[in-house]
């Protein structure tokens, strides 16, 4: 990416360095081949909503409406990606959602809500071979699902 003089100042321009790293590393195929297909006519793509999602924490934000207060004037018309509305993430979100597992212990009657999402975990392992975490071909991953007794009332 070059560096030009303009006029028109973007407080968040060095965030475009950060996705056209995504880009080289072909992050966007990542996500389209392991993510639920979008329509068609869908406006956006995972890559989008990866993007914009990603952007609202690089540039300081802490909730998806930062997606619309912050970065709507700096990124409406990015030419790396289409920036999503909070509403669009939050939806799209919702989409990779899976089923809540749930569980009794023998110690209490309380039951324990609890969320493995197989596809989500895989295409993470694919991202962190893809950055470079990972620089064997096996690696042992060990998921601990400990519940911890609490005496406050609606814990779950």
């Amino acid at each position: 990416m070059k560096v030009r003089y303009s006029n028109n100042i973007n407080a968040f321009g060095g965030v475009n360095f950060v996705l056209q790293e995504f880009d080289k590393l072909k992050i966007g195929n990542i996500l389209y081949d392991n993510l639920p297909s979008l329509s068609p006519k869908s406006s956006y793509s995972w890559r989008d909503i990866f993007y914009s999602f990603s952007s609202i924490y690089f540039c300081g934000g802490n909730c998806m409406e930062d997606a619309k207060t912050i970065l709507a004037n700096q990124f409406g018309s990015n030419p790396i990606f289409n920036l999503c509305s909070p509403d669009t993430l939050l939806r799209r979100m919702g989409d990779l959602c899976t089923d809540q597992l749930l569980c009794n212990t023998k110690r209490g009657n309380v039951e324990h809500q609890y969320n493995i999402n197989q596809t989500m975990t895989d295409m993470n392992i694919k991202l962190l071979k893809k950055l470079g975490e990972f620089n064997k071909d096996e690696v042992v991953l060990d998921y601990d699902n400990t519940i911890i007794f609490t005496e406050k009332k609606g814990v779950k």
